[in-house]
């Protein structure tokens, strides 16, 4: 039984995933030199490097919501309001 052919966009992801992973040992290998440039201890550079990727983590979300909030705002100004009609008056 042969295997159906694998979506095409799974090799983006594996490729994305390889430069993402890539980039975390990458820190790794620069933390000592990183920690000598700056005078600063190894544990210290660390804990900078922690704080962050934490950081980015958290803000890169708030930053998609101010995204959509200002994708929003200009939607809703570039069409006018429709105008209300006068209501008509019934004679008594």
């Amino acid at each position: 039984m042969t295997r159906p052919a694998m979506p095409p966009v799974l090799y983006l992801f594996a490729l994305c995933n390889l430069v993402i992973g890539s980039g975390a040992f990458v820190l790794g290998g620069i933390l000592v030199p990183l920690a000598g440039s700056l005078d600063i201890s190894v544990a210290a550079a660390g804990q900078a490097m922690t704080a962050y990727a934490v950081a980015t983590a958290i803000l890169a979300h708030l930053g998609w919501v101010g995204v959509a909030f200002c994708l929003l705002a200009l939607l809703t100004l570039a069409f006018e309001p429709a105008q209300a009609r006068p209501r008509a008056t019934v004679a008594s």
